[in-house]
């Protein structure tokens, strides 16, 4: 039966995939008649002047727990894609965990994207406030198999964290239709696309040395190469520290790429919807040498996987498990030089490039289909909106 949800969340800066999963689950669920409203708190402004910045930033968090405290009295499920940083542990844990003191009756979820917890240990000062925060939720819902193993050695009862893989808004094609797009004329160009948030440790310096590489190369066929992303800085970000010169490098690269004819590349900084599909649809080859530290399950594998592309990849974070057996070829090293190399080999081997795409649109279509996803949440919320609901029956450690 479907009911009422309360989305707590934090607003992105620029994309974000936690974010992006919000905004998934809502369109789902609403399509089945679930309603929702939403709490989404603030990201700090870092371009204000530094008193204006947090005098802003604290008045719009305390707007939130207003809004987060009335609809509990109200009565609600509430739904918390938590990121895993000190900043939302304050301003999005501490009323979470006064709820589960003072009312312990209503029902939680706190969904984790990313894997930076995975770095943590229980007893840090970090992983154990991280802790008492999912400790007050009845379910903690993960990406995949990893992630809820490492939760399970830290204590939570495996009743409570359940894994609910992401899905892909792109409409998968048939295995025939992603044969048909692998099949090439001859001196048809094969198509590489690097679509993602511009950090260092996703891959993209790699992609373009790689390129850069080949340019030099007869492939048997040309070549051309998008690189689709804004400029973004992480934590881990060591490469560049300023946007210009993030840009300056991503420029020369791809003008020297260019100059010689063998491989062509184009960037373009950021695509949505029609824009985006389009890329994956003209895509043969889908290139992502991810190393970021926190990678879990990246929604543009699936929507990879979903347009007929055959995927050069890494075994970070939850990819493996996403992926499965023989529907990519995973990268070793993910050096310029080995990346090159598997960029050469699925340009030569239309066979190779049929196979794997074939594969990987069997898989997103019977894994990672909407009503796959849209029946795994119903299954959550149908339970903690009914009688047998957990929060009926509360953890003592709710309120420890």
């Amino acid at each position: 039966m479907p009911g009422h949800v309360t989305l707590v969340y934090d607003s992105p800066i620029s994309f974000s995939g936690q974010y992006a999963a919000t905004a998934l689950l809502r369109e789902t669920l609403a399509e089945r008649g679930w309603t929702f409203d939403a709490v989404e708190f603030p990201a700090l402004d870092r371009t204000a002047g530094r008193v204006r910045r947090y005098a802003a930033y604290l008045e719009r968090v305390a707007r939130c727990w207003r809004q987060l405290f009335r609809a509990v009295r109200r009565g609600t499920v509430l739904h918390v894609n938590l990121p895993q940083s000190r900043a939302a542990f304050a301003k999005m844990g501490w009323p979470m965990r006064l709820i589960g003191r003072l009312r312990p009756g209503v029902a939680m979820v706190v969904s984790l994207h990313g894997s930076v917890f995975m770095g943590w240990g229980p007893s840090g000062p970090v992983g154990a406030a991280f802790l008492r925060i999912l400790r007050v939720a009845d379910v903690v819902t993960v990406l995949g198999p990893g992630q809820r193993a490492r939760l399970l050695e830290w204590g939570l009862a495996p009743d409570r964290v359940v894994v609910v893989e992401n899905t892909c808004e792109l409409e998968p094609a048939t295995e025939a239709e992603a044969a048909g797009k692998q099949t090439l004329a001859p001196g048809e160009p094969v198509r590489l696309l690097h679509l993602s948030l511009l950090v260092e440790s996703k891959g993209y310096p790699e992609y373009l040395e790689a390129l850069e590489a080949l340019s030099h190369r007869d492939l048997g066929r040309p070549v051309e190469a998008v690189l689709c992303g804004p400029p973004a800085f992480t934590s881990f970000c060591t490469r560049f520290t300023t946007v210009e010169a993030k840009v300056g490098w991503i420029e020369e690269r791809v003008r020297r790429i260019n100059a010689t004819g063998a491989v062509s590349v184009e960037w373009i900084p950021g695509a949505r919807g029609a824009e985006k599909q389009a890329l994956f649809d003209a895509a043969h080859v889908f290139v992502f040498p991810s190393r970021y530290p926190v990678e879990a399950q990246p929604l543009v594998l699936l929507e990879a996987m979903a347009a007929g592309c055959a995927v050069l990849t890494t075994a970070a974070g939850e990819i493996p498990s996403t992926m499965g057996e023989g529907t990519a070829r995973f990268l070793d090293d993910a050096a310029p030089g080995a990346i090159a190399e598997a960029i050469e080999e699925v340009v030569r081997d239309d066979a190779l490039r049929r196979a794997l795409a074939g594969r990987a649109v069997e898989r997103v279509r019977t894994r990672f289909s909407v009503g796959r996803y849209g029946d795994a949440w119903e299954r959550i919320l149908d339970g903690l909106s009914g009688d047998l609901a957990p929060s009926s029956h509360p953890d003592p450690a709710r309120t420890a």
